[in-house]
């Protein structure tokens, strides 16, 4: 069956000035010029150089963030994540999930989702054992840091 083009109810489409624009493909985005290929349907960009602050990283995404009790939030994505891969190598529904883990389902997709705010670490450590999963709590002293050396001008 043929689809029929869909008529305006105020009659043919007047030409914009951004029409030229869309027939070439072409379109600038802030200061990226982006060129999208009809054929390929890839797209390639072209980056102004600009330069660019780099800050090495802590090893922790919260800390470096300013969050408060980075340690917490860490510890709360490494179960989240743990949770969504258990769910999703059984291949679980969400409503699945929820009655496995003693949840509604509104809270497995949050949690599938990532918003783990209203999620206790307990909670979750509740819901990987109901999954059959142990957690075991690893206590180490922490390293020292090396005394660092000053260089006498």
């Amino acid at each position: 069956m043929l689809k029929r083009p869909r008529l305006s109810p105020t009659g043919p489409r007047q030409a914009r000035p951004d029409d030229r624009l869309r027939r070439n493909r072409l379109f600038i985005v802030s200061e990226r010029r982006v060129t999208l290929s009809p054929i390929h349907l890839t797209e390639k960009e072209e980056e102004v150089s600009t330069p660019k602050k780099v800050t090495a990283s802590s090893g922790n995404v919260f800390a470096d963030l300013g969050f408060g009790h980075p340690e917490e939030y860490l510890l709360k994505a490494a179960l989240v994540r743990e949770i969504r891969a258990i769910i999703k190598r059984r291949k679980l529904t969400e409503s699945k999930a929820a009655a496995m883990l003693g949840l509604k389902q509104p809270d497995v997709s949050a949690l599938v989702i990532g918003r783990v705010g209203k999620f206790s670490i307990d909670r979750l450590l509740r819901c990987l054992d109901r999954m059959d999963y142990n957690v075991d709590v690893v206590v180490r002293h922490k390293p020292r840091r090396a005394p660092s050396r000053e260089i006498a001008a």
